[in-house]
């Protein structure tokens, strides 16, 4: 006789646990692939993917490299004195014949025989290693540019178009390198140096500056830079994406191949930009354009990072050839216009003094006589509050600079020298 008991299910067992192969273990399952799917997603896209294309070392290519460690650098055999030191007596430069490098640092210089006495009280039994520069060459400290744009030069070296004189040719140019770097084609952004794929659809959208494309521009712009004896760069224009590179680059390999010396973009378009011709509340505190207070500063340039950040920069107004310097007279091809300033009077003699009190150094980017006239009154300002005559006064300031002047009328040209 069939068993007329009706049969049990396997959803659960006697303990009420659901069985495998269940259906509800299979809802289970799935919802734990859908999690995973969710989570790997998510690491996708919160993930800067930075290690894998900033963490490998620097490679440059060094026609002579020096010797690891320690060594002497020595003028050409039987040549003239050819190291410059910044040593200077009676005015007088110190030309030498050799320099000491003990680990890598620098620890004395003179004549070869002096050198090898200072390297004895150092490792008396070690062989002190001697590299002379060829006839003719000189030994100079490393150069520091006091103004560049280290990513932005990085990328016009990408593609090398200058000379070019033919559409034809920047075609192949481009072509070239894309096809001499396929990785760009896999970029995690989907771009081809600065475009996206499918850009008439999206011409809006601007392009994701990614961790790979910055690391490359950088290589370039050190490659070249270390080139050419400059070890020091002063970048004019950090914005947060740029500060966050530089800041995530000195962290890797001791720091950063070069110094970098980095000026903080204020943001002339903040929408309270205007306010701050008022005296601050507490709720300006936090406000986008005065930051002066709130942001830490980065002075390393000697140290282990290489980096640092406590400068910022203004950009007052704009360029000649667009007619958008600040000029006292109409421009002679337009007189029309005498050019524009991008902040007024009111608001520089409000942030001016709140940068420079706060212990920031400002360099503001003025081009034409009326824009130079009008930072050096706020700079006149500056020092009226603090009771001084000029910035070689005050200890505890770093002194302003002036980028560009390339207009400045007589009057300002004293006003310069006398504040220091």
């Amino acid at each position: 006789m069939a068993d007329k008991t009706p049969a049990k299910s396997n959803d659960d067992d006697t303990t009420g646990k659901p069985q495998p192969g269940s259906p509800l273990m299979a809802k289970k399952r799935t919802k734990a692939l859908v999690l995973a799917v969710v989570l790997s997603l998510l690491t996708l896209y919160t993930n800067t993917g930075t290690d894998h294309c900033e963490g490998p070392a620097f490679k440059y290519s060094i026609a002579n490299p020096l010797p690891q460690g320690s060594y002497a650098l020595c003028s050409a055999e039987g040549g003239a004195r050819g190291v410059y030191t910044v040593d200077a007596t009676d005015g007088v430069v110190e030309v030498v014949e050799c320099v000491l490098v003990v680990d890598e640092w620098v620890k004395g210089t003179g004549s070869l025989d002096e050198v090898q006495d200072m390297w004895k009280g150092i490792a008396a039994s070690d062989p002190l290693p001697v590299v002379r520069v060829p006839k003719g060459a000189v030994v100079v400290p490393g150069f520091a540019d006091s103004h560049c744009h280290i990513l932005e030069y990085g990328f016009s070296k990408q593609v090398p178009l200058e000379g070019l004189r033919t559409i034809k040719e920047s075609v192949e140019a481009v072509a070239h390198y894309v096809q001499s770097n396929p990785d760009i084609l896999a970029d995690e952004g989907g771009i081809v140096e600065g475009r996206i794929h499918r850009h008439g659809d999206d011409p809006d959208q601007a392009p994701v500056i990614t961790p790979q494309m910055q690391h490359r521009q950088f290589t370039n712009t050190v490659r070249d830079a270390l080139s050419f004896g400059l070890t020091s760069l002063h970048d004019a224009g950090f914005n947060p994406v740029s500060l966050d590179f530089f800041t995530r680059q000195s962290k890797h390999h001791a720091g950063l191949p070069l110094r970098i010396y980095g000026m903080s973009f204020f943001n002339v378009s903040a929408a309270d930009v205007h306010s701050l011709t008022s005296p601050p509340t507490p709720s300006s505190s936090s406000n986008d354009a005065d930051w002066s207070s709130t942001r830490r500063k980065v002075d390393d340039m000697d140290g282990e990072t290489r980096l640092s950040v406590r400068s910022v920069t203004i950009f007052v107004d704009a360029a000649l050839r667009t007619l958008g310097a600040a000029l006292y007279e109409p421009y002679v091809d337009d007189p029309s216009t005498s050019g524009s300033m991008r902040l007024s009077a009111e608001v520089l003699n409000a942030i001016v003094p709140r940068f420079l009190e706060d212990g920031w150094q400002l360099n503001d980017h003025a081009i034409g006589d009326r824009a130079n006239g009008l930072v050096l009154d706020a700079f006149e300002l500056v020092l009226r509050n603090l009771g001084l005559t000029s910035f070689n006064d005050g200890a505890h300031l770093l002194r302003p600079k002036l980028e560009h002047i390339q207009v400045i009328s007589q009057r300002d040209v004293k006003r310069v020298a006398d504040m220091g």
